[in-house]
């Protein structure tokens, strides 16, 4: 039997039990397997690594392990600038669209008030989209190649976790997507909709939105309000057209 030993870093200690997080780990093997392999048998899912040190090598994931090699694997940092040659990988592409299990449903409704693109799994290839999920099995399939997992249970931390760990607080758009099938919305008269609308809303109202994907109408009426006073500055108060 070979052995290598490893270090995780920043928050990929998260998939690590307790005692063995900060600290470097031996890992017993037999064969070759890959570093990717050995990461995954160990709980770290491939998706969140960006990148790997043999000693002070940058390596491959898909590179093998030969025995006794010391392997440091870390995560994105989104606030430290990495000389060139440790470029992190995977790149997100620059309007990233998601792909998330049915448990994050919550989530998946605020990001699309956002108006960032989000789909449930089954509704498009992972290869095609960067994954969500709180399910760890999710994110070793060899079909995924982006992903993240919430570490919150909660989908306004959720909601923060993945704005932040993906860079998207700039590209958000509020109120241009639907938040019930994902469709962009597009700003309709009044008197188109008129007859769908209750008295009050007419009286109190003048600003609507159409989804061509669902036909659901929306403004901004008390349920917004509530919703804005959750995300608070993600959602400006006047509507921008």
């Amino acid at each position: 039997m070979k052995k290598s030993y490893f270090r995780f870093y920043g928050q990929l200690n998260d998939f690590l039990p307790l005692e063995k997080r900060q600290k470097t780990i031996p890992y017993s093997y037999w064969g070759n397997p890959t570093i990717q392999d050995a990461c995954a048998a160990q709980g770290v899912p491939h998706p969140e690594i960006f990148f790997v040190l043999k000693g002070s090598d940058l390596v491959n994931l898909k590179d093998n392990l030969k025995g006794e090699e010391r392997i440091s694997v870390y995560p994105r940092w989104t606030n430290l600038e990495l000389p060139g040659k440790w470029e992190q990988h995977p790149q997100f592409p620059a309007n990233p669209a998601f792909l998330a299990a049915d448990h994050l449903g919550k989530l998946v409704r605020l990001m699309r008030v956002l108006g960032l693109d989000v789909v449930f799994k089954g509704e498009a290839e992972e290869a095609d989209r960067i994954v969500l999920t709180r399910k760890l099995s999710d994110l070793k399939t060899s079909r995924v190649s982006q992903g993240y997992m919430p570490r919150s249970d909660d989908p306004y931390f959720q909601l923060e976790e993945v704005l932040d760990y993906f860079n998207l607080r700039e590209k958000i758009k509020p109120l241009s997507r639907c938040p019930g099938c994902n469709t962009i919305l597009k700003t309709v008269n009044p008197e188109e909709i008129w007859d769908r609308l209750e008295p009050k809303t007419k009286k109190y109202y003048r600003k609507f939105k159409l989804c061509p994907g669902c036909n659901k109408i929306y403004w901004r009426g008390s349920h917004f309000r509530r919703l804005q006073n959750k995300l608070g500055n993600l959602v400006p108060g006047e509507e921008e057209d």
